[in-house]
This record gives structure tokens, sequence and C-alpha cells, in this order.
């Protein structure tokens, strides 16, 4: 089954973006940069905090990189 998330890579790719997920009942927020992605996986570096997240993609609620938005 696709989703909007399927390869993301090609709109996101060396772009800032903000990115929001659900993890248990609270949303976490992200001013982000794609690292990596895979079919059930996303690994984004967190502008703020310098550090890697990786995260599934099914756990995303929104993306939003310009004229990208999710």
């Amino acid at each position: 089954m696709k989703t909007k998330l399927d390869n993301i890579k090609k709109h996101v790719q060396g772009k800032f973006f903000t990115l929001e997920r659900t993890v248990r009942n609270h949303t976490e927020k992200y001013c982000a940069k794609l690292v990596s992605e895979s079919s059930q996986y996303i690994t984004i570096t967190d502008v703020n905090t310098g550090q890697n997240v990786k995260m599934r993609k099914n756990t995303v609620t929104a993306l939003n990189c310009g004229q990208f938005v999710l």
C-alpha cells in the first residue's frame, strides 16, 4: 500500500523541513534535514539539537517543505 510518505527523498533531500509525529499520545515537532529513507523508516537530523532521529513513517502526521505539504 502506497502512502504520501513513500519516496519523500525526491521532495526534501538537501532541504530543511518541519515534521510532526505522534508518539505515545503526544506530538513531537522537528525542524529537520533528511539523512536517509527506507521502505518503513526515515532518519532525520534535528536542526535544533543536532541529533539523528530514526522513526517509522507511519508515525509522521505532518511534513512541510515549501510547496510539498503532507
